[in-house]
């Protein structure tokens, strides 16, 4: 924990510490007791000349998750206000923790970091809040960031420069369903009233949606050259997995869910063909590894090339798909 305190923290707020937020940091945790005293500090090492609250959502954690939060709350109790819940609410659900915590954050602006990310700047927030203050056409600012691998303790630096075109600084809306990007949503700073008008496509990855509708409603701008924040990779989470049969779920949801989203957002007709055409032609492997025939048919149609038929055929053994599915796992 930090030994800087509250009074130091509002010190540099305009209208004092009892100015409503012009901030809400959202910040949702579900078992990162080992990492969520990292994440708050980088919360509470800003120094901003505006008032920020942070609000923090712990999903009924077994672990030492709660007992963390109430420790720092304890401490910063004008700044930190929390929601502790004696049931998992995720699993109740598409959208029900963002029902729960988006209502009550009171700043103009929400900024996005779960618990077991981590804020590096000091200056984070002033710098996007200066930004979308100057320019109200735009709705979200993002930041460059770091992957820090938690299992093998590497860090991957700057990845908008070094990892340019798995990662961009820009995209229009089409690129953007198409392509499924990323755009680390723990450096996101966002207009609330926008957030407030995003109606979630049902089995929607939040991120995806959430970003998808701002490139529709606004303007999104990168901070490029700032490297805000940290993405934690850990071995096991809702985005990465080594279960075949999770990593195939989530992927052939999300092909529905950009099928819908193409519709909502009236894009043109051939996005749906170019969409279908990626998933298809790159996601063989999985398709193959769950032994799915319908989608195998499918896959044949945009990707009929040697390779995947060869694929397709040695995946009728049970062996064989065992081993491809223990070397995909190490390959992880």
């Amino acid at each position: 924990m930090l030994n800087r305190t509250e009074e130091e923290i509002m010190s540099s707020w305009q209208g004092g510490s009892s100015a409503e937020p012009l901030v809400s940091i959202r910040c949702i945790t579900y078992k990162h007791g080992p990492y969520i005293a990292q994440t708050l500090d980088g919360f509470l090492i800003q120094k901003t000349t505006f008032p920020f609250e942070i609000v923090v959502h712990d999903d009924a954690s077994p672990d030492n998750t709660a007992d963390v939060i109430r420790e720092y709350e304890a401490k910063y109790p004008n700044i930190i206000h929390t929601i502790y819940e004696t049931e998992n609410m995720f699993s109740k659900g598409d959208g029900v923790i963002s029902g729960i915590i988006n209502p009550i954050l009171r700043g103009k602006y929400v900024a996005y970091c779960e618990g077991d990310d981590y804020w590096i700047d000091e200056n984070k927030l002033q710098k996007q809040v200066d930004f979308l203050e100057a320019n109200p056409d735009y709705g979200l600012c993002y930041t460059n960031f770091n992957f820090y691998h938690q299992n093998t303790g590497e860090t991957e630096y700057d990845l908008l420069n070094t990892k340019s075109e798995e990662f961009r600084s820009e995209y229009t809306l089409e690129e953007w369903v198409i392509n499924k990007g990323y755009t680390a949503p723990m450096t996101w700073v966002l207009r609330k009233e926008l957030l407030d008008k995003y109606k979630r496509i049902p089995s929607c990855d939040s991120s995806f949606g959430t970003f998808a509708h701002f490139l529709a409603t606004s303007k999104v701008h990168c901070l490029k050259n700032d490297i805000t924040a940290v993405y934690r990779v850990l071995g096991e989470s809702a985005s990465h997995t080594k279960d075949v049969k999770k990593s195939y779920s989530r992927a052939s949801t999300l092909l529905k869910v950009q099928e819908k989203m193409i519709e909502k957002y009236g894009l043109p007709a051939d996005t749906v063909e170019k969409v279908r055409k990626l998933y298809y032609s790159n996601g063989y492997r999985l398709i193959g590894m769950n032994y799915d025939r319908e989608a195998m048919k499918n896959s044949l149609k945009y990707n009929s090339s040697p390779k995947v038929r060869l694929f397709y055929t040695a995946m009728r053994s049970s062996l064989l798909r065992r081993l491809c599915i223990s070397l995909w796992k190490k390959s992880r």
